[in-house]
């Protein structure tokens, strides 16, 4: 009787150890799986090349959602706005973005709440500011160390940040300073060409991308499936019903 009764106190107590190690073996198996999805940026980033999107009085809250669907992981988008005159898109923001603000002297800066939209920053100037100040208070907030300044009635094709990145990571000889686009006037900076001024020096390196990265009305408004492909030739024309406008590739097929 007494052997029985040992054998099941060993029995239960083995069971208990191989329950507790299973249990927490799930467990550190979790917190490992959490914490590389949360470093995911880092990773897939193109030579740890990081970009801010920066946009200032965007046309609406279509803008804000364009800018979010870019493909690439290390960026993040920074929205500037005045509230006098854009009260209805901070409000629309809020509720879409679940937006928190923490006021700052006339500034007030909104961030998700939600971890899946921690890559928006929305800045809100209580007091009305011009254009230049409102890139000034983006450029603060911001985190990266490459700047896109963007149009607020622009749009961004999905895979443009990656092909910029991989076009900075591309260099040699040392950092980048501005790179400029087949678009008029929408160029990117480095922080440190920002700070001394982006013409204060010849000697500034200056990379030029010849592919358009800007969606127009005209591919928005028609709703036109645009194809991402790194190159395109005759047969390609043929086959995928491609045709070219304003310097970019469009598909003629309706989605």
């Amino acid at each position: 009787m007494i052997v029985l009764f040992v054998s099941i106190l060993l029995s239960a107590l083995l069971f208990a150890v191989g329950v507790y190690f299973v249990v927490h073996g799930y467990r550190d198996f979790c917190s490992a799986r959490l914490y590389n999805l949360s470093i995911a940026s880092q990773v897939d980033s193109v030579g740890g090349v990081g970009i801010s999107i920066i946009c200032v009085a965007p046309k609406g809250a279509a803008a804000v959602v364009n800018l979010l669907d870019v493909t690439y992981p290390c960026s993040e988008v920074v929205v500037a706005v005045d509230r006098k005159s854009q009260a209805n898109l901070v409000s629309q923001l809020k509720i879409r973005y679940a937006l928190s603000g923490v006021q700052c002297e006339d500034v007030t800066v909104y961030r998700s709440t939600r971890y899946s939209f921690r890559r928006l920053v929305v800045i809100v100037a209580e007091k009305q500011k011009s254009n230049a100040q409102l890139v000034e208070l983006s450029v603060q907030q911001a985190i990266f160390n490459y700047l896109f300044i963007v149009p607020s009635s622009a749009g961004l094709f999905p895979h443009s940040l990656g092909v910029v990145a991989e076009v900075i990571a591309s260099q040699t000889d040392g950092q980048v300073d501005v790179i400029s686009t087949m678009d008029r006037d929408v160029n990117l900076y480095s922080r440190e060409a920002l700070r001394r001024g982006v013409n204060s020096s010849s000697n500034s390196q200056k990379i030029h991308i010849a592919q358009p990265l800007l969606l127009d009305n005209f591919s928005v408004a028609d709703n036109y499936l645009t194809i991402e492909r790194s190159g395109y030739n005759f047969w390609d024309f043929l086959s995928l019903k491609i045709m070219k406008y304003r310097n970019k590739l469009l598909s003629l097929r309706k989605p």
